[in-house]
């Protein structure tokens, strides 16, 4: 019975929407393969052949004549040249230009800003190739991980002491928007980049051949880089290369890796050489500010040559004082409020001087005048106050020396006698130093 089935709808195969499908795709591929039958496409051809040569024709000269149609980004220049000869160049929009071989057209990004890498070579950023933490760079440093190679040609050089220093640096520019600024780029040398790359090199051998590593390294960086940025234009202009020298860096200034141990014991005693230095310039400027005081400093700084010296800080940097009678007396004369110019230690032993100069003047008038008071007391009454007077200078005179005691248990009659040995037996002595006038006993009844 299946077998029945299967006659029946083999024999009607061609009615079933399948079948009917198929003999459509087939008649269809059919058609598409008598239209590509070589044969066919020959015999069309050499029959309609004249017709399809000018067709061809008509394209290719209509292809050729819009070839030198361009359009020209508002970042772009194009240099025209008709048979190698400048004609003009294009700024940004829609040109047509007469095709090849008649005219071509050179087109370049003006505004696009290149590097010219000098004593090294990086194809790309100079960025560590895992991301996360970057050691420092230091002179030993040989930049592994790094998209960087080192040209030891171009970064040697020697400094103004003769001692070797590996230099590199990147210098920007772009093409000059000038009318020829392109052309000169394009035709004024065959290799722009390698002569810009030669001059840097040659400018900045010649700049730190006239300064030290130190200065390099230091304070004189940034104007080795403006002087030799300034020589890199004046000689790219003279060479007529078409370029606008925009910056130049420094990048690594060090010297060379296998005698950085050396530089590095170099530069611990020039530390503290300055560490010496430093002290004993404080140390002078505190004796200096101790003994004199800043205004007077300042004063002194003032009378040295402004040409030779301009240092007139406080710190005592400024030497060569002369001092001279009239500025001792500007630094020792008192102001309205009685304080003087000068100050420090010169200014107290100035000012104890005066104190004890002050202190003996009045202390000799005060004697004077107590001996004046005294003298009209003595022509009073001169034997009570010259008795007096005796008896206070031997209180005075004895005061300060040793005492004697005499011990009474001593056997043997002892006597104290208070009085100048040279007066023994000589009366007139006593009474021509306390005369009475009437022969009278010197001492009083109660001093006896």
């Amino acid at each position: 019975m299946l077998n029945a089935l299967r006659l029946l709808w083999f024999e009607r195969w061609d009615q079933t929407r399948l079948g009917q499908w198929t003999a459509s795709l087939a008649q269809e591929m059919e058609t598409v393969a008598a239209i590509l039958s070589p044969s066919r496409l020959v015999y069309r051809f050499m029959e309609h052949w004249a017709l399809l040569v000018r067709l061809g024709f008509a394209v290719a000269a209509l292809f050729w004549f819009l070839s030198n149609l361009v359009l020209i980004s508002e970042d772009e220049q194009a240099v025209v040249t008709r048979f190698g000869r400048y004609q003009t160049t294009l700024t940004g929009g829609l040109h047509w230009r007469w095709p090849a071989p008649f005219e071509r057209v050179w087109r370049e990004k003006v505004y696009r800003v290149r590097a010219v890498q000098i004593g090294f070579r990086a194809s790309g950023p100079i960025v560590p190739q895992t991301p996360g933490y970057a050691p420092p760079i230091e002179w030993t440093s040989e930049h592994k991980g790094y998209n960087y190679q080192l040209v030891p040609e171009e970064s040697l050089t020697l400094t103004g002491e003769e001692v070797p220093v590996e230099l590199t640096a990147e210098v920007h520019y772009r093409i000059s928007t000038e009318p020829k600024g392109l052309y000169k780029f394009l035709f004024g040398s065959s290799q722009p980049e390698s002569t810009l790359r030669a001059i840097a090199e040659s400018a900045l051998r010649e700049a730190a051949a006239r300064v030290s590593l130190d200065a390099i390294l230091t304070d004189q960086r940034a104007r080795i880089e403006h002087e030799c940025l300034e020589a890199i234009r004046r000689t790219a202009e003279r060479y007529d290369l078409g370029l606008q020298v925009l910056t130049l860096d420094l990048l690594d200034i060090h010297p060379p890796r296998q005698v950085v141990p050396a530089y590095r014991q170099v530069a611990d005693a020039l530390e503290e050489r300055a560490q010496l230095v430093n002290e004993a310039e404080a140390y002078y400027a505190r004796k200096v500010l101790s003994a004199a005081g800043e205004r007077a400093i300042r004063l002194l700084s003032d009378t040295v040559n402004r040409s030779t010296h301009l240092d007139t800080s406080t710190t005592g940097g400024v030497a060569e004082w002369k001092l001279t009678d009239p500025l001792w007396q500007q630094l020792t004369q008192e102001s309205s409020d009685g304080t003087l110019l000068l100050s420090g230690e010169a200014a107290a032993k100035l000012l104890a001087a005066r104190q004890a100069r002050t202190q003996r003047v009045q202390k000799a008038l005060g004697a004077a005048a107590r001996f004046n008071s005294l003298l009209a007391t003595y022509h009073e009454a001169p034997t009570l106050t010259g008795v007096q007077m005796y008896l206070r200078t031997i209180e005075e005179s004895l005061s300060g020396r040793p005492l004697t005691i005499l011990d009474p248990k001593v056997a043997g009659r002892q006597h104290l006698l208070l009085a100048d040995p040279l007066f023994f037996g000589n009366v007139n002595a006593i009474q021509q130093t306390f005369p009475t006038g009437r022969g009278e006993s010197p001492f009083p009844r109660e001093q006896e």
